[in-house]
């Protein structure tokens, strides 16, 4: 499943590539999108495909339209901890990992 969200997560950076974004997500995020994906391992990746787009993308698209440099962790993720987080940032700023559960 970890090889899929990799897929997934390459499309995005793909599409965000071409509108001048990069993304960045922290340990917990990847951990919080395989928690998820394997409460509904009866529907295969599908959910893996459905959290990045859903929550990941959403998050980027709000933000742009807000035009903010989103650095989140998506509102659905409720109760998770602070680390569970991405960056997408335009490509031209300065690289900021996001924050790294410790």
């Amino acid at each position: 499943m970890a090889a899929i969200l990799e897929l997934r997560l390459a499309d995005l950076r793909k599409t965000l590539s071409s509108r001048g974004l990069t993304l960045e997500l922290s340990a917990g995020a990847r951990a919080e999108i395989m928690r998820r994906a394997r409460a509904e391992r009866e529907y295969g990746a599908r959910p893996i495909k459905q959290l990045v787009e859903w929550d990941v993308a959403d998050s980027i698209v709000s933000a742009q339209l807000a035009d903010e440099v989103a650095t989140a962790t998506p509102s659905s993720w409720t109760g998770t901890p602070p680390a569970a987080s991405f960056v997408a940032r335009r490509a031209s700023a300065a690289p900021a990992a996001p924050a790294e559960a410790k």
